[in-house]
This record gives C-alpha cells, structure tokens and sequence, in this order.
C-alpha cells in the first residue's frame, strides 16, 4: 500500500485559484448541503451546557475528593482534563459558524473569543490557520494544521505515543503551560512563525499580538484569582483547626473545673 504524501501538482484542479477561479467542485445535491448547513441557537446552547455542565461536575468531584484525598483526586481531575479538550471541538465549529443560528452572531464572536482564550490561541490566528487549512488541505509548505510525513512508518507513531503518555503524566501539563506562555509571548514580541510570515497581513499581526498579550493576562487573573480562593479556603480549615483546638482545651478546663472530688 502506498502512503506517500500526495504531490501539489496532483492537487491543483481542486485548490481555489482567485485568479482563474478554478475550482473542481464536489457534486452534492444542494439540499443535503443545507440540511447540513441548519444552524440553530437552543440547540447550540443545549450542547454548549451539556458540556459546561460535564466540566463543572468534573472540578467539584475534584475538589471534594481532594478533601479526603490529594492522590485520589488526580482521577476526576483527569477526567476534567477529559472534557476541557473538547474546547477544541467547539471552537472549530465556531470558526464555521455553526453552533448557534444567525439572529445571534453578536453573541457568537465573543463567544469565540472566549473559547479561543481558553484554548490559548490568538482568534486571529485560528481563523487564519483555519482558512488556509480548508483552501489548501494537506498541501505541505501552506496548510498549517495537517504535517504528514512523506512515509508513515513507527517513527512517526512514536511521536504522538510518547507524547500521550507525558500528558498522562505532570510533566506533560508542565511541558504544555511552558510551551503555551512561551508561544503567546513569541507573538507579542513580534515573531513570526510560517503562516505569519507568509499569508498574514500587517493588521493580522498587529491584532494576534495583541490578542496573545490578552490571553496571558486572562489567564494570569485566572491564577490570582485560583491562588485567592486556595488562600481562603485555606484560612477557613486552619481556622476550623484553631476553633476546635480552643474548643478541646476549653472543655478540659470546663472538666478541670468541676471534675469531682474524692
């Protein structure tokens, strides 16, 4: 079986040209294109609080877990971990417009913005990448999310193996806040990567540098905010731990006090 990546020139008759405007579409009835196309808001917010709701119940069974037991509560919190990538599922669908209906785009965009927050990613960035994905699909040099190799072989497989199993494990979540800081701040200063450099426009740059900067803020305030609430609640079980030290010692004086005499 041949599984060598697919030349570009064997992709050119189905790649938009704007200035030909060739373009080999697929021959789809129309109507199957719109029943596939049906956009609508109480369904998008049904599945938007289905999948809120799963991480909210993930994060309370792992902070009342981590109650009785820090070790035992690595397993929901996997399971929040679980559930937080499906961000991704729903920021695609955004970039494609589809999780809730026309009459509320002006609710939809920040939407975005928030999920591409969460997600660490410039909007601006994600849209370009996105674009350039669809237009280009596995073109190697211009589609920036899809990066085969020439020849699939264990090499390749290892990769992504490896990988897993250090997100499995802390050093991976390490690994990934590190990476994730790094590449928001690359951005700000004004690095380049290829998509960048090659297919975005001045007002682009200017609008993902300072998306990035945005995004390390949002999340720096998320993580003073986190420390704030671990500070009180840690003040509220050392004060419990106070209150019933006092009140141990109280009830010994009170016995002392009028314990029986022989």
């Amino acid at each position: 079986m041949n599984l060598k990546f697919t030349p570009r020139d064997e992709l050119s008759e189905f790649e938009w040209n704007p200035e030909g405007r060739n373009w080999k579409r697929m021959d789809v009835d129309k109507e199957v294109v719109k029943q596939l196309s049906e956009r609508s808001t109480l369904n998008g917010l049904w599945r938007v609080g289905i999948f809120v709701s799963f991480l909210a119940l993930t994060a309370a069974a792992t902070f009342w877990v981590a109650r009785h037991s820090l070790w035992l509560a690595i397993i929901p919190l996997y399971g929040y971990y679980f559930f937080y990538g499906f961000w991704v599922a729903i920021g695609h669908e955004q970039q494609h417009k589809m999780v809730f209906g026309k009459n509320v785009d002006w609710f939809a965009e920040p939407f975005f913005y928030l999920v591409q927050t969460l997600m660490w990613n410039s909007p601006t960035y994600a849209r370009k990448s996105h674009q350039l994905h669809h237009r280009y699909t596995m073109v190697r040099g211009i589609d920036p999310e899809t990066d085969w190799p020439e020849v699939f072989d264990t090499k390749f497989v290892r990769g992504p193996i490896v990988h897993c199993i250090q997100s499995l494990l802390v050093f991976g979540a390490i690994k990934t806040l590190f990476n994730d800081v790094l590449i928001q701040v690359r951005r700000i200063a004004g690095k380049k990567d290829r998509m960048m450099r090659d297919h975005c426009s001045d007002r682009e740059i200017a609008a993902i540098r300072r998306e990035s900067a945005g995004i390390l803020l949002f999340h720096n305030r998320h993580c003073c905010c986190g420390d704030c609430i671990g500070s009180l609640g840690a003040s509220r079980v050392h004060y419990h731990r106070l209150a019933d030290r006092f009140a141990d010692r109280g009830a010994v004086a009170q016995y002392g006090a009028h314990r029986p005499t022989l």
